[in-house]
């Protein structure tokens, strides 16, 4: 029948969405309720035990406590208990709800306890707060991923026989109508219309398919219909806002997918793409979000720079930064106004210096900052190995550079003279020697420079308490471990 081949998208529509709520019935059964709470209960001290007696941080330092930290959890977390409730006991047929109450709750509380030790765990002797950071995250998806897998073999294996039982219930008395009215069909179509390609097994075949589609989508909606009165009880006690609102949103759904299905959206798309193309709307389109990115950059710089606990060094940087932001503002709005770029030439220069005038100076007070930190790395006699780097080389290398940029313009007034040619020369080779420097002693000062930086950081990771409840949880092993050494009565 051609008929049902326009209803192959719907039913595969339906399928998928009925194995995919399946599924996420199955993933949020056993899912600890207020996993998000207490994750971010347990993170809060591992970052206030690594920032502890440090007054300054840098920004990816900050970054890595946000990420740790994690999203704040919901205030209505916990609140679709019932929701998950309902659904369990609709698509497994359970008699006691409260013991099946009991039986979640008992492997969510398992779950939560022996997931947040292993979070805990994984980051305890991570000193960079940054890979903590990441490691945590990390943690974060895979109890995710645990919690969900856990949830599949408790609840899948209890509704996979109902479900099965329930989908097979009317089809097979479905199908026995479909032999018979299709053999029917069949008789009146041969003697109304005489065919020579009469064919009665394809007359009964679809018959028979029809509807054994009808069975199925009825089964389905049966079960969709068991857990509404499940969540919401009979139809008699529905309130008239609850009606409206589900079939405002059935309508909503059924107007999307008639729309793609029609084809009707993506003509309004060709014609958005048209009118884009076509005329001066695309260039204030893309105006407009290109501004608003810098703004939102903008915005976040002067964010980063009110922080008074973030290193000065990074504070001034993230200020040229938001000077080199103004600057693309102004060349966005002269391009969109249709302004030469002359008229504010002076302001662009401007703005240049100023912005390679704070970089400048950040540099120097990083310097400071470093410095600061190899001072407390030595006052706590902590040796970083220096593997090939030198203060005297770099201050050498330095005054060299310094020597060769003042030394030029005389030696090349003296290449005329025999001495000046010497002496032109020995400069060559000097200022090949130092430009051949600058690619290893560049490797080995950042080196060096990163060293110190891991040292200081693994200094104040060795200075940090342990986190509370690993503390707890190594105190209880260590109080069981010496009862059970302890003298035995025989």
């Amino acid at each position: 029948m051609i008929v049902l081949n326009w209803l192959f998208t719907p039913l595969l529509s339906l399928i998928v969405v009925s194995l995919v709520l399946v599924l996420a019935v199955g993933a949020a059964s056993v899912h600890p309720l207020h996993w998000s709470a207490t994750l971010r209960t347990a993170a809060e001290p591992e970052v206030t035990r690594r920032v502890r007696g440090s007054s300054r941080y840098s920004q990816s330092d900050s970054i890595a406590k946000a990420r740790l930290l994690g999203a704040a959890p919901d205030q209505n977390e916990g609140s679709s208990e019932e929701v998950v409730l309902d659904a369990v006991v609709t698509l497994t047929d359970v008699n006691d709800r409260q013991q099946l109450r009991n039986e979640l709750k008992r492997r969510r509380d398992w779950l939560e306890k022996s997931a947040l030790t292993a979070q805990v765990r994984m980051v305890a002797q991570i000193p960079s707060l940054q890979t903590a950071s990441y490691v945590w995250a990390l943690g974060r998806m895979l109890a995710e991923v645990r919690f969900a897998c856990a949830g599949f073999v408790w609840f899948l294996p209890k509704a996979a026989p109902f479900l099965a039982q329930r989908l097979q219930r009317h089809p097979r008395k479905m199908a026995t109508a479909g032999v018979v009215l299709g053999i029917l069909f069949a008789g009146v179509t041969h003697v109304f219309k005489h065919d020579a390609t009469f064919n009665w097994l394809t007359i009964v075949g679809n018959v028979i398919t029809a509807f054994a589609v009808i069975a199925f989508v009825s089964a389905v909606v049966a079960l969709y219909g068991a857990f509404i009165v499940t969540r919401f009880g009979s139809p008699r006690n529905w309130t008239r806002r609850g009606v409206i609102a589900g079939l405002m949103y059935a309508g909503f759904v059924i107007t999307i997918m008639s729309l793609v299905f029609s084809g009707r959206l993506a003509q309004w798309e060709l014609w958005m793409t048209g009118l884009i193309e076509g005329t001066t709307v695309g260039n204030w389109v893309g105006g407009a979000l290109i501004a608003a990115l810098l703004v939102y950059l903008l915005r976040n710089a002067v964010t980063w720079i009110r922080a008074r606990r973030l290193w000065i060094s990074e504070r001034i940087t993230t200020a040229g930064i938001a000077v080199f932001v103004l600057l693309m503002l102004l060349v966005l709005a002269c391009y969109l106004l249709n302004i030469p770029l002359v008229e504010v030439d002076q302001l662009i220069m401007g703005g240049a210096w100023l912005m390679f005038g704070l970089f400048i100076l950040a540099g120097m007070v990083k310097c400071i900052e470093w410095t600061r930190k190899l001072i407390a790395l030595r006052r706590h006699r902590v040796q970083v190995a220096r593997r090939g780097f030198r203060w005297w080389i770099l201050l050498a290398w330095i005054g060299c550079g310094i020597l060769v940029s003042m030394a030029q313009d005389p030696v090349a007034r003296m290449q005329l003279s025999p001495t000046g040619q010497v002496l032109g020369a020995i400069f060559g080779i000097l200022y090949l020697m130092w430009v051949v420097a600058i690619i290893p002693g560049f490797i080995v000062t950042i080196l060096y420079l990163r060293r110190v930086n891991k040292a200081y950081e693994k200094l104040r990771f060795d200075q940090a308490p342990p986190h509370p409840d690993l503390a707890s949880h190594e105190a209880v092993r260590a109080t069981t471990k010496e009862a059970d050494s302890g003298p035995r009565e025989i």
